[in-house]
C-alpha cells in the first residue's frame, strides 16, 4: 500500500528534459502517495532542473514533466520521421539502448532517402562523404551513431 507520504533521496539515473542528457535525480520530498502513484518534485543533479515526476508503487516512473519532445518534425520523410519518434519516445520514457537503435534506424533511413550506396551504413555513409553530399564532421558523427548501435545491438 502507498503511503501518503514518502521520501527517497536520491533517484536512479533518468533522462533530463532540461539538458537532455542522462543523469541523477534528487528528490525534493516529502513525496504524497495519491490514487495508487507517488507524486514527486524531483532536481537534476547536473543542472539543477526540476521536474514533476508519478511513479507507481514499483518505483517504475510513469510520467515525467516537462516532456522531452515526442515527435519528428513532420517535414523529414516518412522512414526517417517514424524512426526518429520512437527513438525520442524511447528516451522519453528512459529507454536509452532502445533510443539509440532507433535513431541509427532514421540514420540509415535518411542515408537511403539520399541516395546513399552500399552493402551496409558504413558504406552509405562514406558514399555520401565521397559524393559531398554530407561534410566530413557530419560524417564522423555518422560514424558515431551507427558504432554506438552497433554495440548496443550487438554487444561484445
Amino acid at each position: 500500500m502507498l503511503a501518503d507520504f514518502c521520501y527517497v533521496p536520491v533517484m536512479p539515473a533518468y533522462f533530463c528534459p532540461h539538458r537532455k542528457i542522462t543523469a541523477t535525480f534528487v528528490s525534493h520530498g516529502p513525496n504524497v502517495g495519491w490514487n495508487g502513484r507517488i507524486h514527486s518534485v524531483w532536481g537534476c543533479n547536473n543542472c539543477q532542473g526540476v521536474v514533476y515526476v508519478q511513479t507507481e508503487e514499483t518505483g517504475q516512473v510513469s510520467e515525467m514533466y516537462p516532456h522531452v519532445r515526442s515527435d519528428a518534425p513532420p517535414e523529414l520523410p516518412d522512414d526517417v520521421r517514424e524512426n526518429l519518434a520512437e527513438g525520442i519516445r524511447s528516451l522519453n520514457v528512459n529507454n536509452p539502448k532502445a533510443a539509440v537503435i532507433m535513431i541509427r534506424s532514421a540514420l540509415q533511413a535518411s542515408m537511403r532517402d539520399k541516395g546513399a550506396m552500399g552493402a551496409n551504413l558504413r558504406d552509405e555513409i562514406d558514399d555520401l562523404a565521397a559524393k559531398h553530399v554530407i561534410p566530413d564532421a557530419l560524417k564522423d558523427w555518422e560514424h558515431e551513431i551507427r558504432s554506438g548501435g552497433n554495440l548496443v545491438a550487438h554487444p561484445l
